[in-house]
């Protein structure tokens, strides 16, 4: 009885099966109670198939999301590549200055790089090539921000002015007449008289200029030219007046 008792202690003790009247009760595991916890359910052997609309359903709800984080990510991406061909302009704005108008040209082509559809930098790259005198270059690109802008008033201005100083009236004051349609400028107003004078129409002349003057009246250069067109209609006073204003205005600066 002892001998047996003995057995079946020691059995408990070094693993041996335990007496029937000693209960070992193991602590289970953290990790077998955590996978208890967590584990998903088992998978059903058979699984009850979508209706046709709850399948409509589904494709639809997926359909939505692709399609507005599509959305999403163009106008993201688009709004950003607008946001540095801007900066492009400006970088290119800062060497025309200096008169680095290659540099400016390069400026102004990573712009379009970045976003072909820049009315801006086609004006500027224009206005960088025309100072480089690349003229078929310069009437391309101004033509091409047209394209991209039909209302940017500076490119008819500055084609305008180009047609001006080629002697191409007719095509000057049809670019001009089309920017003050759209914008009233003192640039564009200037040229404009700059055309009448050339006509011989002075009276129009004066007029541009004093409309040119009324918008920015410290421009020496309009005064010169309003005194200019005054003379030609025989009011030297009123030359002689523009000519004196002209010369205060640049002593000043």
């Amino acid at each position: 009885m002892a001998g047996s008792l003995w057995t079946k202690l020691k059995n408990a003790i070094t693993g041996g099966p335990p007496p029937a009247h000693i209960h070992l009760h193991q602590k289970e595991p953290f990790y077998a109670g955590l996978w208890k916890t967590i584990r998903p359910p088992s998978r059903a052997k058979h699984r009850r198939p979508l209706s046709r609309a709850q399948t409509l359903l589904l494709r639809g709800a997926v359909s939505v999301t692709l399609l507005g984080a599509t959305a999403w990510f163009s106008i993201g991406y688009f709004s950003t590549a607008e946001a540095r061909s801007a900066q492009a302009v400006v970088d290119g704005m800062e060497l025309l200055g200096p008169g680095d108008y290659a540099g400016a040209v390069g400026r102004f082509s990573e712009a379009l790089a970045i976003w072909p559809g820049n009315a801006q930098a086609y004006l500027e790259r224009g206005n960088a090539h025309d100072a480089l005198g690349e003229t078929a270059e310069a009437l391309a690109d101004w033509g091409r921000a047209l394209d991209a802008n039909p209302r940017l008033a500076a490119a008819y201005t500055a084609r305008g002015t180009y047609y001006r100083v080629k002697g191409e009236s007719e095509k000057a004051l049809a670019d001009l007449n089309r920017s003050l349609e759209l914008e009233p400028s003192v640039d564009a107003y200037y040229q404009r008289g700059q055309v009448y004078h050339t006509l011989g129409r002075y009276e129009n002349a004066i007029a541009d200029f004093d409309l040119s003057i009324a918008l920015l009246r410290e421009a020496p250069y309009v005064y010169r030219a309003r005194s200019a067109a005054r003379r030609a209609l025989g009011d030297a006073a009123g030359a002689d007046a523009d000519r004196d204003k002209a010369d205060s205005i640049e002593q000043l600066r």
